[in-house]
């Protein structure tokens, strides 16, 4: 599967997705019967269901286990916050954007989510990150970005990025600024799971099952329409020249704003092993 550059020990994540899953659609709550997908008949008889047309991203699943997603969508009409947990560092995703939803499982994410602290806030109950995946071109700070900070769990790994001031997961990136994608971490992007879902669809791409503590099921089509629409979205950036604008590096030289730091001068009093299965 898709890798980014310099992709190597501690670059275990979104981007790479051996094993992946993605669920399938619920009755929400709040959601009367009438607003449930309803059966209809698909090629060759075959029946699916199809969502009544609502606000924001939605996912036409079929009845089956394999699934059909539509994980990339257009943003709804206004910018979403990004903020972290006390305030000070404050941002947009603009309402240009496009993203992928993913869910993701992988051992370094639960790393970098239990080096930060109250790592409850940020993993699932099977251990599992909730990531907006989209271009930095379209996230922004407005205020406190000289909180940002990050922290790579090896000497080639991700940039993973948090605001330094209540150590608020923000996103992950790769070294090379080229490669402009960024996996935006749900904590910084809304409180609640419904306020998340109105915004970016309830549907996820789920990968890196193998390291879940559970059981998840697996679907290898979900992770290749989302990993071609990634690579899409990079690669348009690297076109259009969209890379060069971002708020995780500097104009000047394309080095990283804030110096990465090693996991134990993040965390020195938390010193746990990290997979490498």
């Amino acid at each position: 599967m898709w890798h980014g550059a310099g992709t190597g020990p501690g670059q275990r994540d979104e981007l790479s997705a051996p094993t992946v899953g993605i669920g399938r659609p619920a009755l929400r709550a709040g959601m009367s019967a009438d607003a449930a997908p309803a059966a209809a008949s698909g090629w060759k008889g075959h029946p699916v269901l199809a969502w009544p047309r609502q606000a924001g991203p939605r996912l036409s699943c079929t009845t089956a286990d394999s699934v059909s997603p539509r994980p990339t969508a257009a943003m709804p009409s206004t910018p979403h916050t990004i903020q972290c947990r006390c305030g000070q560092l404050q941002g947009v995703l603009s309402s240009r954007a496009r993203f992928t939803r993913l869910s993701c499982y992988c051992s370094d994410c639960q790393a970098y989510a239990r080096a930060l602290g109250d790592a409850g806030q940020t993993l699932d109950a099977l251990g599992g990150t909730d990531i907006v995946a989209t271009l930095q071109q379209h996230v922004s700070f407005t205020q406190g970005a000289d909180v940002l900070a990050c922290m790579s769990l090896s000497d080639n790994g991700l940039l993973r990025w948090y605001a330094s001031c209540c150590n608020t997961p923000i996103g992950n990136t790769a070294r090379n600024p080229k490669l402009s994608y960024v996996g935006l971490v749900h904590t910084c992007l809304g409180v609640s799971s419904a306020s998340l879902d109105e915004a970016f669809g309830a549907e996820r791409v789920v990968i890196h099952t193998q390291h879940a503590q559970g059981s998840l099921k697996a679907n290898a089509f979900g992770v290749l329409v989302s990993t071609v629409r990634i690579i899409r979205m990079v690669l348009w950036a690297r076109l259009s020249g969209g890379w060069t604008r971002g708020p995780f590096f500097r104009s000047a030289d394309f080095a990283p704003v804030a110096s990465p730091r090693g996991l134990t001068d993040v965390a020195p009093h938390r010193g746990f092993p990290l997979s490498r299965e």
